[in-house]
């Protein structure tokens, strides 16, 4: 079987008429629906049934010859009730179609029907085959232990138990075909994620992403639904768009609050209906990929704002995953400063340098605004300029220097937590004392790594020191504002 042809089990058509099997199959190729079996003898279809597994059965009601349409509806259903059955019938016969769907049928279709009528039945038809196979999966995972544990994202470091949740959620999740919203600041890793949900998704088709910076809706629909070239068109040829491509697969949407309102409900219907028009066609094709969507903006704000659509936020968040900023798994910073230096000296084919103790000391102390993304670059640039084969804290210092340490934006701190002066404030040299004391605790004791997070020099911070204890000691109040 050909890897491209969709849905994954052939679709089995069974009509006495040859002309109607012949373009339906003709139709449905052309929506998308290539992986198609037509059965023109009733007797043939439980023979077939036995010997091969399909994924939907299109069944004409009125076949006088041989076996009817009722009869073979009994037998499938008795015999092989995993798989949806969708009648076709007359007019006439309707009431005997709704008879069918009691006794099994999953719907049914009046001839003559409108294209978009059949593939959207189809449609819903596989997605329930899906549906009952990721429940089927879940349950053999579930009660086999089977479920990925952290051990099993090789490519994802981390201690942080916050960090684990996550993976845990991927490894239960991935498996289902309902679209994931990943949440998160700029580069906490969210495209990371992504890729580790398609892993992770057992998908054979390829990880394509669309990047809608700067994408109105126009290239939107030419960039997501390729191009029908026309039947006058001398130039130019038939495109393929990234649903194409990403057919069996996934479409990552990075920074989906990007997309223009028009888009947005055009991705809505999308994934809703599992259909779309490429540009200079009539006809609808389908799509099986799997959605991710990635944001690095509040879409409930937006939401509220009118610069997202609800309805596609409803759909997006069947699977969400809010990935914490870095400064809130500090735990995971050795780990990934040896990653991303292991990762930096295998590209670029040089001897490991030993790490000094100062580069983690200050590192740990640092809130990282830019996440991830931001230590990986810092490593990248240190592995470039280090020649001693010792990687010490100095590219480190010079990216951090002009950034708070101890940066609390957008940070909500409890109430409990919060500094409150009482009626009488306490000295300049007070808070200096107790400012002096934290970075001692937090560089051990040492006054050299001290001077460092303090962004003096060793020697000011020595003065500094000594001055505090002096008063400290005579117990002087100083009032004045304190010169280093």
């Amino acid at each position: 079987m050909d890897e491209g042809l969709f849905p994954e089990l052939s679709l089995l058509v069974v009509d006495d008429e040859h002309e109607f099997l012949k373009s339906l199959r003709f139709v449905l190729k052309t929506n998308g629906i290539a992986n198609v079996e037509c059965c023109q003898d009733s007797r043939d279809v439980m023979p077939r049934l036995k010997k091969k597994k399909f994924s939907v059965i299109l069944l004409d009601l009125l076949m006088p010859l041989y076996i009817s349409g009722e009869e073979l509806l009994s037998e499938i259903v008795e015999q092989y009730p995993e798989i949806p059955v969708i009648i076709v019938t007359a007019h006439a016969d309707i009431e005997t179609a709704k008879d069918c769907m009691k006794k099994g049928a999953l719907d049914y279709l009046m001839k003559p029907f409108e294209t978009k009528d059949l593939v959207r039945k189809i449609n819903d038809a596989l997605y329930l085959v899906g549906f009952n196979k990721e429940i089927i999966l879940l349950k053999k995972e579930l009660f086999s232990g089977g479920f990925p544990k952290p051990t099993s994202f090789p490519d994802i470091t981390s201690r942080s138990e916050k960090m684990q949740s996550i993976f845990q959620t991927i490894g239960l999740r991935a498996v289902t075909s309902k679209p994931f919203l990943i949440q998160g600041e700029a580069g906490v890793g969210k495209k990371f994620v992504a890729r580790e949900i398609h892993k992770q998704s057992r998908r054979k088709g390829k990880f394509i992403e669309f990047n809608t910076a700067g994408v109105d809706d126009n290239s939107f629909d030419d960039m997501l639904h390729g191009h029908k070239k026309g039947p006058y068109e001398k130039i130019g040829k038939d495109t393929k768009g990234l649903l194409e491509e990403a057919r069996d697969g996934t479409l990552f949407f990075n920074e989906i609050a990007n997309l223009p309102i028009k888009s947005q409900v055009k991705l809505y219907h999308l994934i809703k209906d599992w259909e779309y028009l490429p540009y200079g066609s009539d006809k609808p094709l389908s799509t099986n990929a799997r959605i991710i969507a990635a944001t690095e903006k509040n879409l409930t704000v937006l939401i509220k704002t009118n610069d997202f659509r609800h309805e596609l936020y409803s759909l997006l968040k069947a699977n969400d995953i809010n990935i914490p900023p870095l400064r809130e798994h500090k735990e995971d910073i050795p780990l990934l400063l040896n990653y991303f230096v292991n990762q930096a000296v295998e590209e670029s084919g040089i001897k490991r340098p030993s790490i000094s103790e100062e580069v983690y000391t200050i590192l740990e102390q640092y809130n990282f605004p830019g996440n991830i993304g931001e230590i990986k670059k810092m490593v990248y640039e240190a592995i470039r300029r280090h020649k001693s084969g010792n990687l010490t804290s100095a590219v480190f210092e010079e990216k951090i220097k002009n950034r708070p340490l101890f940066s609390y934006t957008g940070i909500e701190i409890p109430a409990d937590k919060k500094v409150v002066f009482e009626k009488n404030l306490p000295t300049f040299a007070e808070m200096e004392a107790i400012y002096i004391d934290e970075v001692l605790n937090r560089s051990v004791g040492d006054l050299r790594k001290a001077a460092r997070l303090a962004g003096i020099t060793k020697k000011e911070f020595a003065h500094l020191f000594k001055r505090i204890k002096k008063i400290q000691k005579t117990g002087k109040k100083n009032n004045g504002a304190s010169r280093l």
